[in-house]
C-alpha cells in the first residue's frame, strides 16, 4: 500500500474543520438556551431547528418507525422548553443533553411497546444490520451524534466493542439482555464493556 500523506493531512483538515463548526453551534445553542430561559418563543424555535434532524435521527435509531419518533422528539422539546433551567454546562454540551433526552424518552416508549421476546429478536436483527466491518458510513458511529471527538474515538473501537457499547447505550439493554441476546456469559459482558468504556474515553482524552 503506498502511503499518501496528503490524503491523510486533507482529512485531519476535515476533521479541524468539523470540530470547529461543532464549536461554533455549540455557541449559538448555548446563546439560545440563555433565551429560551427567559421564555423566547424565538430563541426556541431557532434552537428546535438547529437540533431537530439530530434529535429524531437518534429517537429514529432506537424506535425504528415515523409515529413513535416523532412522539418522542415531541416529548424532547416539550421537557427542552419546560426544564431549560436545569441545564448545566459543566455536565456536557447542549446537543449531548438534547440527545440524552432523545435517548431515555426513545427507550421509554421502546420498552412500553416491545415484549422482551421481541426486544431480544430486536437485538439479533440489529447485530446483522451491523456485523459488516466495512460498511461506509459506519451504521453504530452515525448513532453517537454528539461530536466528532466521540465519533473519531469510537472509530477505533474494534466492531465487537462498538456492538456491545450500542447494545447497551443505543437499544438500552441490560447486560443480562445483551447476554442472552448474543449468547456471551455475563460477566464477559460486564467486563467487556466496562474494558470498551474505558478505552473509549481515553481515546477521546487523547
Amino acid at each position: 500500500m503506498v502511503y499518501n500523506q496528503s490524503k491523510v493531512l486533507n482529512l485531519d483538515q476535515q476533521q479541524k474543520k468539523r470540530l470547529m463548526a461543532e464549536d461554533i453551534l455549540q455557541e449559538k445553542l448555548f446563546a439560545l438556551i440563555c433565551s429560551i430561559k427567559k421564555r423566547d418563543e424565538k430563541a426556541f424555535s431557532d434552537f428546535y431547528d438547529l437540533t431537530v434532524n439530530r434529535v429524531y435521527g437518534l429517537a429514529y435509531k432506537i424506535l425504528g418507525n415515523k409515529d413513535d419518533s416523532e412522539e418522542a422528539v415531541c416529548d424532547v422539546y416539550s421537557q427542552i422548553w419546560q426544564q431549560a433551567e436545569n441545564y448545566c454546562p459543566e455536565r456536557g454540551s447542549l446537543l449531548g443533553w438534547c440527545l440524552l433526552m432523545a435517548r431515555c424518552r426513545s427507550l421509554d416508549i421502546y420498552r412500553k411497546r416491545r415484549t422482551h421476546k421481541e426486544i431480544i429478536q430486536d437485538s439479533l436483527d440489529y447485530i446483522e444490520s451491523i456485523a459488516d466491518e466495512e460498511t461506509e458510513p459506519d451504521k453504530v458511529i452515525q448513532l453517537f451524534q454528539e461530536n466528532g471527538r466521540t465519533q473519531m474515538a469510537l472509530k477505533q473501537l474494534s466492531l465487537s466493542q462498538r456492538q456491545l457499547i450500542s447494545l447497551a447505550f443505543i437499544k438500552g439493554l441490560t447486560h443480562s439482555e445483551i447476554s442472552e441476546a448474543i449468547g456471551m456469559p455475563l460477566g464477559t459482558v460486564k467486563s467487556n464493556i466496562r474494558r470498551s468504556l474505558e478505552l473509549l474515553q481515553s481515546k477521546m482524552r487523547s
